[in-house]
Parts: structure tokens; sequence; C-alpha cells
């Protein structure tokens, strides 16, 4: 049986941490260690994590200052012995079977993701987001990505399989001293160092969200990391010139990252048309642009246009009225 460690960082989150560590425990398959970087929570996450590793030996806890999610999940891939390396958010849980599929897969797949659950905390509502069962050798995977035929998802590190002789010859880690998009650039280095990938279409880690997130304190950091996460996309797949599908990643991350301040609501429409202008005066936007207008979907096509024109009202009005499209399309 292949021993695998669980990496879990907490930071405030005794709400959720104990239905976390519990969707462990509740696992049927039992070689595991459940490691808990307690991030310097001011709550009683910590206390929670320790009450738990009091009862069960396969569960350690280690309590630091507060330095960060990348810091802490270092921390834990320094402490793992297993051969295999989970990564776990502290407000997400997993359903049973989780563990069981990941191990029933051969050991010869260097890279295994899985499907997901995202879950509404404010409406209580689920939706799975299921991925190709599908092998790929590092080219293929290249490939997919060219042909914008994506079956692995490269943008967030839980509901993955990761080999911890990879991880430490290859001194891969994630990078502290950024504030967003740590994740893409953590599995943009493993795959580097991987030779064949597998998707499975389950779906058992659930993601959770509640819509309060404070999206609009890094507007220009988040813009920043989305313009590199795609340059080193393009450095990965080996391409000289900015592609198609790249471009429209890009513009897709901009947008939905700009919508979420009409959702958060909580900024003037003063400071809205400043962060329009700000999108557009970025020479990779820029670029982007015209490949959208002419090859995006319409909804994308006047998204964009939107952001060129600097209307903020317009964008409102045009996202209510997508969103009401897509819910009657959806009914």
């Amino acid at each position: 049986m292949k021993f695998v460690s669980i990496i879990c960082p907490v930071y405030n989150c005794e709400r959720y941490i104990e239905k976390c560590i519990q969707s462990v425990l509740k696992q049927a398959y039992k070689n595991w260690e459940l490691i808990i970087i307690d991030d310097g929570s001011k709550d009683a996450s910590g206390q929670i994590g320790d009450k738990y590793a009091n009862q069960s030996q396969n569960i350690k806890v280690v309590h630091q200052q507060n330095q960060g999610i990348s810091k802490a999940r270092n921390v834990g891939m320094k402490l793992a012995v297993g051969e295999y390396i989970f990564f776990l958010d502290a407000d997400d849980y997993l359903e049973e079977g989780f563990l069981q599929d990941f191990v029933d897969v051969d050991d010869k797949y260097d890279y295994v993701a899985a499907g997901y659950i995202q879950e509404n905390l404010l409406s209580g509502q689920k939706e799975e987001k299921l991925i190709q069962q599908k092998e790929l050798s590092k080219k293929e995977l290249k490939n997919e990505y060219i042909s914008e035929d994506k079956t692995l998802p490269l943008t967030f590190v839980w509901g993955k399989r990761y080999k911890r002789q990879i991880i430490n010859k290859n001194k891969i880690r994630f990078e502290e001293d950024i504030l967003l998009g740590e994740d893409i650039r953590f599995n943009l280095q493993y795959l580097q160092c991987s030779k064949v990938m597998l998707g499975i279409d389950k779906a058992k880690i659930v993601h959770t969200f509640d819509g309060k997130s404070a999206v609009t304190k890094y507007y220009k950091e988040r813009l920043d990391n989305i313009k590199d996460e795609c340059q080193r996309l393009e450095d990965f797949l080996e391409i000289g010139d900015r592609i198609y599908n790249i471009r429209y990643y890009y513009m897709q991350a901009v947008i939905a990252h700009y919508e979420k301040h009409y959702e958060a609501g909580d900024i003037s429409k003063k400071e809205k048309k400043e962060r329009l202008k700000q999108t557009y005066r970025d020479e990779y936007f820029r670029e982007a642009l015209p490949y959208i207008i002419k090859n995006g979907t319409l909804d994308m096509k006047l998204k964009a246009l939107c952001q060129k024109l600097y209307i903020p009202e317009a964008y409102k009005y045009l996202y209510k009225i997508i969103l009401n499209l897509h819910k009657m399309k959806n009914r």
C-alpha cells in the first residue's frame, strides 16, 4: 500500500477545519498522514488541529508565524514522507473514496488530476466539474493547450496526485514572494519534470467558496499575475509567438477578475472606470484584444469591447444580460 501525505495549510478557518479533517479520517484508505500547517491563525484553528492530532497518530500539526500559504505548503513538503503528495485547503473537504481513486491509479503516471465539486456556501448549491479520462505525454499535453482542447487543469493544486520523489529531486517549491497565482507556477515547474500524465473522470473533492473574498484589494497585482501565468504557459509550451488560446485564457481570466468587482460592489463608479483603463493600458491586453473580438464567443466579444471603451455602466448592464441568458439556457 502506497503511503500518502496530505498537506493542509490553515489560517483562521475554525468554521471549516473540523469538517476538512473529518473528511480525511473517514476515507476508507488509511495509509496516510495529514500535515496541518497552522500559519499563525488568530482563531481556534490551531487548537482544533491539535485536538485531532492528539486523537490520531496520522495527524501532525505545525504552528508557525503567519508567512502565507506558499510558505506553509513548502514547510509541509519538507516534512512529508509519503510517496504521493496531495494538497488540501482547510475550507475544502473530501468525499468518500477520494484517496482510493488516486492510489488505484498506476504509479507510472507522474501527474494525476481529477475533477471537483464546487460548493457555494451562501446558497448551498453544488456543481460538479468533471474532466476527461485521458492519458497524456508531456508533448501531448502541450499540443492540447496549443489546440485549445485542454484536459488537465493547471491553475490549482488540490485534487491532484504528485510524486514526492519528483518534487524533491527537482527542488520544486511554491514561490513565496507572490500574493496570487502560486498554484499554476508550481504545476508548470512540476510538469516540466514529468513524463506521463492522467486525467480521471471523477470528482470527490469539494471546493467551497462564499462569494465574499476580498477581490478588490489586489486588482493590479492580480492582473500582473494573470499576465505572468500566460507568459509562463508560453515558455512551457515552447512557442515563440503568443497563440490564440493563451490570449483567450488571458482575456477570460482578466474579464472574470473584473466581473468579481461588480459582484462585490464595494468600489465606486470612478474606481471601476479607472480599473478598466488600467487593464486596457497593458500591452499584453491590447495584443490579445483583436484575437478575442475576431474569434471569441459573442459574450466575450462584447465584454472585451466594454473593456476597451472604458464603460463600466455598459459592462454591468451587459453582465446582467449574459447572466440572465445563461440562467434561461440552463433551465
